[in-house]
């Protein structure tokens, strides 16, 4: 069952929609929402991020800037920024959920090289805005 982005959430259930919508372009299941609430308190790196990690990331859900373009202009020498730990545990989630399987039916290999196209041209579309919004908002 899908959760709707109601007001009713918490600050970490819409932080889950907001991310997973950006990395799938669907709702998460509410398995996956709890299973990343249930990460916060049990995971030392999310319960407790860098206070300029986490409001860099409230930016970027708030002002629903392209975390995937953003991510990759985050990442630093020594390690991972929160913003990309968090799409990261998302990532495992959902693959780690049922919701996500599908079999996909046969599809004629063209319009897989266009739809292929279509997404690598949405990727540097992505990272030039990611890099765009880095700047415009100042984000650390």
């Amino acid at each position: 069952m899908a959760i709707s982005s109601d007001g009713g959430a918490t600050p970490l259930e819409k932080e889950a929609q907001y991310l997973y919508q950006q990395l799938f372009a669907s709702l998460p299941s509410e398995m996956v929402v709890q299973d990343y609430v249930r990460a916060h308190s049990e995971i030392a790196a999310l319960a407790n991020p860098p206070v300029t990690q986490m409001r860099t990331l409230d930016v970027i859900v708030e002002r629903g800037l392209d975390a995937n373009g953003i991510e990759p202009f985050l990442r630093s020498g020594q390690s991972r920024h929160l913003l990309g730990k968090k799409m990261l545990l998302l990532a495992y989630l959902a693959q780690c959920s049922a919701a996500r399987e599908t079999q996909a039916p046969a599809r004629n290999p063209w319009w897989v090289l266009l739809e292929m196209s279509a997404c690598v041209t949405a990727g540097a579309y992505s990272l030039a805005r990611g890099y765009y919004q880095k700047w415009r908002y100042g984000l650390l």
